[in-house]
């Protein structure tokens, strides 16, 4: 093999290997995948509102340090008023509309 069909072959390989990089790089960095979560609290009283204040905290803190991760959590806030059966109720709603639940 003479010297530019090594260089060549050099160049090619190279090539290959940098736009493999390069498509692995760009799936990671697409658009994370939401996770909703509903969080249920009584937003009457001062520790709901801290609670929120805290579990919102807590999570942009953990995508701050682990900025590379695929999946997003999406908090959905509701506020209980202080009825707790209601607020259970209310998620059991949802979820059941969601997965399309039959009553029994």
């Amino acid at each position: 093999m003479e010297w530019s069909a090594r260089r060549l072959l050099a160049v090619a390989a190279s090539a290959g290997i940098l736009s493999m990089l390069m498509l692995r790089s760009s799936a990671a960095m697409a658009a994370p995948l939401p996770v909703r979560v509903g969080v249920v609290l009584d937003l009457t009283s001062d520790a709901g509102r801290r609670s929120l204040t805290c579990i919102s905290m807590a999570l942009e803190d953990f995508y701050l340090k682990h900025p590379s991760y695929a999946t997003r959590v999406e908090l959905r806030f509701r506020d209980s008023r202080g009825d707790i059966v209601s607020a259970a109720y209310a998620g059991y709603f949802w979820y059941c509309l969601a997965r399309s639940c039959r009553s029994t």
